[in-house]
């Protein structure tokens, strides 16, 4: 029994190392490809549209010069067919806000830090779902190699099984050795 699991430990550790140097060499091949840029042989031609009247526009006032609401925005009539006076108008009783401008850089640096932090967050989760099912996976197989099967054959199909299909073999191991052998009171 002990020279199984050492055949099957090794054999676990040979596979990953064959795996990591399999997945090495196809990103290093992917890197020396060239990108070809796709050129355009034919002119694409605009299809032609009629010119529209863009109704005319009040040029945005000077810097540092007070303008009248009436003049910036479009007043409504009222039902009697006349123009609140700007008073009784809803902006009229808003205070000014400051607003700090904000550069570009600063901006930009915000929003990579954002998505740095939901990168190492995603990448967290998915790094703990996967010791979760190592650590099942390990259990399954420790199980199956302590569990006394009517025959040897059994054992090793299992434990195969365990091995070479990984997660999904631990959880099929579970569901149709493990589960019912609970049941019974094994």
């Amino acid at each position: 029994m002990k020279k199984t699991i050492v055949i099957l430990f090794a054999f676990l550790v040979v596979s990953s190392i064959f795996s990591f140097s399999v997945s090495a060499q196809e990103a290093a091949e992917g890197i020396d490809e060239p990108f070809i840029e796709p050129v355009l042989t034919e002119e694409i031609e605009e299809p032609y549209r009629e010119p529209v009247e863009e109704p005319a526009i009040a040029p945005p006032p000077e810097p540092d010069v007070e303008v009248a609401a009436e003049d910036v925005l479009p007043v409504p009539e009222t039902e009697e067919g006349l123009a609140p006076s700007p008073g009784e108008m809803p902006f009229a009783e808003l205070e000014e806000i400051e607003v700090e401008e904000v550069s570009p850089a600063a901006a930009g640096a915000g929003l990579m830090a954002a998505g740095a932090a939901m990168v190492l967050i995603v990448t967290l989760v998915f790094f703990a779902i996967m010791i979760l099912l190592f650590i099942f996976w390990l259990l399954m197989l420790i199980d199956c190699a302590k569990r006394g099967f009517k025959n040897e054959t059994d054992k090793v199909v299992w434990i195969l099984v365990i091995v070479l299909v990984g997660f999904i073999g631990a959880i099929i191991y579970y569901f149709v050795v493990r589960r019912p052998a609970k049941k019974k009171g094994r």
